[in-house]
Formats: structure tokens, C-alpha cells, sequence
């Protein structure tokens, strides 16, 4: 055994071992991270699209914008959507931070009625909820998505263009907006905008 220490060859050994374990733990840590938190950001959708539905069908909520504005917010009718701010939704205005860990810019819940069986009861059958939301670092949901398509896939980090999210067109006074609900769009007309009473 030599007392003088290591020799060159196992310091080389040494250093390329840890240089490659490093080079693969790396990338798999960091899309771990990745995931997680695309997966924290749908399960706060999802869980905002749930309280969305509770505030909207008890009638716990007023319209800010739109149809009988300052009157109790109501279930859209056919070919329209009521747009919930997830601040409205949360109960508090101020900014939350995404999973991210960024403030959050912009977020909303639409209830949209697509169907042509609107019975007028506000029965959830005839509803499908849409979320889009961002970050300040525009991390988020791509577009406004549908509860049951919301996936990690749905979730972009840092590339997404705010535009796209608010995206809407003006015909005759009346905000519209495309939704597409597996695989096929529609416009759809804004009924309300809807704030906690």
C-alpha cells in the first residue's frame, strides 16, 4: 500500500465515474421536477374547476360582465359561456403563486353549454368547463382546455404566448370566443362574467 495517497490513474477513474452519473442523474431529476409540477398546476385546475361548478349551479356567484349585470350569475344557455376569474373562484384577489413558483397572471374557469339538449335546469350534464391559466413566466395551460382532456401535456413551461390565452374576437358588442371540445371548435358567445356576492 502506498501512504502517499492516490494515484493519478484513480483520480481520473474516480472523477469520470462521478462526471457520468452526474451527465445522467441530471436531465431524469430535473424532468421529475418538471412533472410534478405540471401535475400540481392540473390538480389546483381541476380543483378550481370543481368549486367553479358548486359556486355556479348554487347561484353563489353575480355577474360583473354581460347579461343582468350585479344580478345572480346563471348557467349559460346554449352556445354561450360564463367566464369565472380563478381569483373570483379562490375567493381572494390576490395573486397566487403557480406550482411554478411564479405569481399567477392570468386564470380562468368557462362554463360553456355545447350541447343541444339545454334543458334550462343548470343540470352539469349539459356543461363542459374549460380552464386556461399562466403564470407571469408563462408557464400554463396552453389554451382554454377542457376538465377531461387537462394532462401534463396541457401544460407548457415558459413558451406559451399570453395572447393566445385571451385570444377573442368582437362582433357586434358581443365578446366571442373559440372552444374546442374533443377535436371539434365552436364560438361561443360570452353570457357572463361572474364574481363572488
Amino acid at each position: 500500500m502506498n501512504n502517499k495517497g492516490f494515484s493519478l490513474v484513480e483520480v481520473i477513474a474516480v472523477v469520470t465515474i462521478i462526471t457520468i452519473l452526474t451527465l445522467v442523474a441530471i436531465p431524469v431529476v430535473s424532468r421529475t421536477i418538471s412533472n410534478t409540477r405540471k401535475d400540481s398546476f392540473i390538480e389546483n385546475a381541476k380543483r378550481e374547476i370543481e368549486i367553479a361548478k358548486g359556486l355556479i349551479l348554487n347561484g353563489d356567484m353575480k355577474s360583473n360582465s354581460g347579461i343582468g349585470y350585479g344580478s345572480k350569475c346563471k348557467v349559460p344557455p346554449k352556445g354561450h359561456f360564463t367566464m369565472i376569474p380563478s381569483a373570483a373562484i379562490n375567493g381572494s384577489y390576490d395573486k397566487k403563486e403557480s406550482s411554478f413558483g411564479f405569481e399567477m397572471d392570468e386564470s380562468y374557469v368557462m362554463v360553456v353549454n355545447v350541447t343541444d339538449t339545454y334543458d334550462g335546469t343548470g343540470s352539469s350534464n349539459n356543461l363542459i368547463y374549460f380552464y386556461g391559466g399562466v403564470d407571469v413566466a408563462m408557464n400554463g395551460v396552453k389554451r382554454y382546455t377542457s376538465e377531461d382532456e387537462l394532462s401534463r401535456s396541457s401544460v407548457g413551461v415558459g413558451t406559451i404566448n399570453s395572447n393566445y390565452i385571451n385570444a377573442r374576437t368582437f362582433v357586434g358588442g358581443n365578446e366571442i370566443r373559440t372552444f374546442e371540445y374533443r377535436g371539434v371548435e365552436g364560438e361561443y358567445t360570452l353570457y357572463q362574467g361572474c364574481i363572488r356576492k
